[in-house]
């Protein structure tokens, strides 16, 4: 367990070091998984957010020395502005949280984020350890990266995986600060080429290379047993919030005109959110409740399970970025129905699954049925050796290792 401390003491800890020609990156990001964050509401979802950036974290182990530290707001942090809260090492991570007072004023928020990040950054130089490279997550935590990137001299890269950065969803006060960070940052490095494209058209100045999620493929991995008898009903899973914008709602008919056209397949929903209750609903009066699971919330490792289990899995979303789910079941081996939406296009083709329009039932209809009638056409160990070659950490991590080099040597 870590210690939980006020803005004002700050406790020593075990001193770090780094090993040699490995470069000290501090990984700044306001989303990060948190089980202990304590109310339900409007924030409860940021407990399970920004999985996918421990993993671009993880993916560094062997190339530089990594301390997350996470910008949470949080309900309450009795009568100080921000508490301190050091994990210590998690899975090879230092993950220390920033959690600030949740205020609708303006300014006070960023105030409380950037006195406690300044309280990290002491408690860690008095620790031996400071920073060679910042590394923000989130165009709001390149904010503070940008301001100390200049106190400290030191090159910052900012990964962004906000994909609703345009003039009509945001506004225009987010997109100036967004155009400062993108045009201070050292580099740019967006998770799809659609984002980099988006991300251009709000600063053409800045600069910017493509950089993958990663997946840790020592759990998403083919099933290592016989397959199944191919005559069996074929089992496809879908997995993701259970929120209108994953498309659930255009799945569900689209296997109700499979089971008409006498295709039986079943399916596994695994998640949770505020539109369960109605795909439920749905699901029962298009009279497919014998074939459908709602799984409910699962831990990656039982995710890797039933992906292990299945025979393809489907992305019904109308919006995404470069979706780690996607890239999960790829280096499980299952060919993947996608929507055309943002960076899946950028992940699938004719040997690892079927692009469909979004919100397009009969299309994704038939998207299923060329998968489940021609399943031998996808070679899942294929489709495995190139998700690990393209997503795991160690190629992943060979790509931070030639960034770092380079950002580093130019200084």
């Amino acid at each position: 367990m870590g210690r939980s401390l006020t803005a004002d003491p700050v406790l020593a800890s075990p001193r770090m070091s780094a090993g040699p020609n490995r470069p000290r990156v501090l990984v700044l990001t306001p989303w990060y998984p948190d089980d202990a964050f304590p109310e339900e509401g409007p924030l409860s979802e940021l407990r399970i957010s920004g999985g996918f950036v421990g993993q671009h974290a993880r993916s560094i182990l062997h190339h530089a020395d990594p301390v997350l530290v996470h910008l949470e707001p949080w309900p309450r942090v009795g009568p100080r502005a921000f508490r301190i809260h050091d994990e210590g090492v998690v899975d090879g991570l230092r993950t220390i949280r920033v959690r600030y007072r949740s205020t609708r004023i303006p300014g006070l928020a960023s105030a409380a984020q950037l006195l406690g990040l300044l309280r990290v950054l002491a408690r860690l130089r008095s620790e031996g350890w400071r920073p060679d490279i910042l590394h923000p997550h989130v165009f709001s935590a390149g904010a503070f990266a940008g301001l100390l990137g200049r106190l400290l001299r030191v090159p910052t890269v900012l990964t962004e995986h906000f994909t609703r950065l345009r003039d009509a969803e945001v506004d225009a006060r987010t997109l100036r600060v967004a155009a400062w960070v993108l045009r201070t940052m050292t580099l740019v490095t967006p998770t799809s080429r659609e984002l980099e494209m988006q991300l251009l058209r709000i600063e053409p100045r800045m600069r910017s290379r493509v950089i993958d999620n990663p997946v840790d493929v020592s759990a998403f991995h083919p099933a290592r047993e016989a397959p199944r008898d191919s005559g069996s009903p074929p089992r496809l899973i879908a997995a993701g919030r259970l929120v209108e914008v994953k498309g659930i709602q255009f799945l569900l008919p689209a296997l109700r005109l499979l089971r008409d056209a006498g295709v039986d397949v079943s399916l596994t929903i695994v998640g949770d959110g505020p539109k369960r209750a109605e795909l439920e609903r749905q699901c029962e009066d298009l009279g497919l409740s014998d074939r459908v699971v709602f799984h409910g919330v699962a831990t990656h490792a039982q995710v890797a399970i039933l992906m292990r289990e299945s025979d393809a899995f489907v992305l019904p979303s109308t919006n995404e970025n470069l979706p780690n789910v996607v890239i999960e079941a790829l280096a499980s081996g299952l060919p993947v129905i996608g929507s055309r939406v943002a960076g899946v296009p950028e992940m699938l083709d004719a040997a690892n699954g079927i692009l469909v329009e979004p919100a397009d039932v009969e299309g994704l209809a038939a998207a299923l049925e060329d998968i489940v009638r021609h399943r031998d056409r996808f070679d899942r160990e294929a489709i495995a050796a190139r998700a690990v070659e393209r997503y795991s950490f160690a190629a992943v991590g060979r790509e931070w290792r030639e960034i770092y080099d380079e950002i580093t040597s130019a200084r």
